[in-house]
């Protein structure tokens, strides 16, 4: 029962999670307090303190608006004051809520709260307990998954990447240049895929990374480059930051089809540095932005309209 209890309070705080803006008119300080478990022939009382801010003009009354939603905290180790947040707060002002871990008992204790925003429509969770501890970091990459927000070709003569190609790619040699926005750092790798012959392209091509029909062209896993200078948008959460990740390949070769024109896909896949640290090599597909005209072909440029896959034709 109590394993039931835990699991079911984490999925309770995924759930909530996922539903709460990254930026709320009444700010968290924290969502996520952890108390470690102590040596029950040395335990100290542990306090923390979660402060919710009023970013709105006037004051809001918060009474009844900061409240329990699941509580598995069955023998009290954990116990919480939240007087300060039962009224009305000014316009720029601060409540606190104040947590108290005794432990009691060495189980395992959570207790989820919800803070309603009723203006906005929001709740924040604040969730408390002495078994899961989860980084920021960890929370921010899960809000956004890797996005690719730009791909360009180039000629491989092309080695100052001055001038990005666009319409149908003849038989060559090229560069790939892509970035992807992301919160954590990762290794890429793009796939290029003869998908048959323009009258009659196969809708399955590149479906997956183990299911290319007939792979043209494959950068390998490459190493990211950190733009600190770009055009494109930051996300935030509590203080971690997306990072702008650009990745660019060796020499792809295109080769030349005497039949007539073909239709090629290219797919990107990503592997967080983490996971590749902790020894799991499976690649994920990664998303491709809605607007990213690839080689100026507007929305002909996605496969099949696939948010995946992008596409090209050669000659």
């Amino acid at each position: 029962m109590k394993l039931m209890n835990k699991i079911a309070t984490f999925m309770a705080l995924s759930y909530t999670t996922l539903l709460t803006p990254a930026l709320a008119t009444l700010d968290v300080s924290q969502e996520q307090v952890y108390f470690a478990l102590q040596d029950e022939n040395n335990i100290t009382v542990k306090n923390a303190t979660v402060t919710i801010v009023n970013n709105y003009a006037t004051p809001v009354d918060l009474t009844g608006q900061v409240a329990v939603v699941r509580d598995d905290n069955t023998t009290d180790n954990i116990t919480y004051v939240d007087s300060t947040c039962q009224t009305s707060v000014a316009a720029g002002g601060e409540c606190y809520v104040t947590f108290t871990y005794n432990q009691l008992e060495p189980d395992f204790q959570g207790i989820l709260l919800e803070v309603n925003d009723a203006s906005a429509g929001t709740k924040s969770p604040i969730f408390v307990s002495n078994y899961f501890e989860q980084s920021t970091a960890d929370e921010a990459a899960r809000r956004i998954s890797p996005l690719v927000e730009s791909v360009q070709v180039f000629a491989s003569t092309d080695t100052g990447f001055t001038e990005p190609l666009t319409g149908a790619l003849a038989a060559g040699d090229y560069k790939i240049r892509w970035t992807v926005l992301a919160y954590e750092d990762l290794k890429s790798t793009v796939v290029i895929d003869n998908c048959g012959l323009l009258t009659a392209p196969n809708s399955a091509c590149a479906i997956a990374e183990d299911n290319n029909l007939d792979e043209v062209a494959n950068s390998t896993e490459l190493a990211s480059t950190l733009l600190t200078t770009h055009s494109f948008t930051d996300y935030q959460y509590q203080g971690e930051t997306t990072s702008h990740l650009q990745f660019t390949s060796a020499d792809l070769t295109i080769p030349s089809y005497g039949d007539g024109a073909h239709l090629l896909a290219l797919r990107f896949y990503s592997t967080s540095l983490v996971d590749t640290n902790d020894g799991l090599s499976k690649r994920i597909s990664t998303i491709l932005a809605g607007s990213l005209n690839f080689m100026g072909q507007g929305d002909a440029g996605y496969y099949f309209t696939d948010g995946r896959r992008l596409t090209v034709e050669t000659p």
